[in-house]
């Protein structure tokens, strides 16, 4: 298995840093990590892997050359930043409503998905929702042809 490019925006607030620690706790094979926060939270640093990360202003052109992200922030970010994250090839995992009813958008429903948690998972709302958001970033680069969208049939990914 290799590593991916990962980005995630949201990084300081309570659902970013939960993905963060999700990521971390299943060894998600994160080869490069880009945290992402508004100009405000921009430069200070989040431990992840054993090092501090950095937390970078989120730009249009943040997500060039990143696989995987995360969005951890409000509808409006997400409507603004997840275009451009998803013409860089990125694959995006929206927490907002911000696309819900955007037909062109898949919307995912990890209970019509069936994925189900491991038996060693204790879950809370944000922790099943984090722990969804990894569970379907290694579902779109492990079998794409699986992931399926609800109400929509498109699959997901690039």
């Amino acid at each position: 298995m290799g590593s991916y490019k990962v980005a995630v925006l949201g990084a300081t607030g309570a659902v970013g840093a939960e993905v963060l620690r999700i990521l971390e706790q299943r060894k998600f094979p994160v080869g490069e990590l880009k945290l992402l926060a508004s100009p405000k939270s921009a430069g200070k640093k989040v431990r992840f892997g054993g090092a501090d990360v950095v937390i970078e202003a989120v730009h249009k052109d943040a997500f060039k050359g990143f696989e995987i992200a995360f969005f951890a922030a409000g509808g409006n970010v997400s409507l603004e930043f997840a275009p451009s994250a998803a013409a860089a090839g990125c694959v995006v995992i929206d927490k907002t409503s911000a696309y819900r009813e955007d037909p062109e958008i898949p919307l995912i429903v990890p209970e019509a998905m069936m994925i189900e948690p491991t038996e060693t998972e204790s879950l809370t709302t944000l922790d099943e929702f984090a722990k969804t958001m990894v569970r379907i970033a290694i579902e779109c680069r492990d079998e794409p042809e699986k992931v399926t969208a609800a109400p929509h049939t498109t699959p997901v990914g690039r």
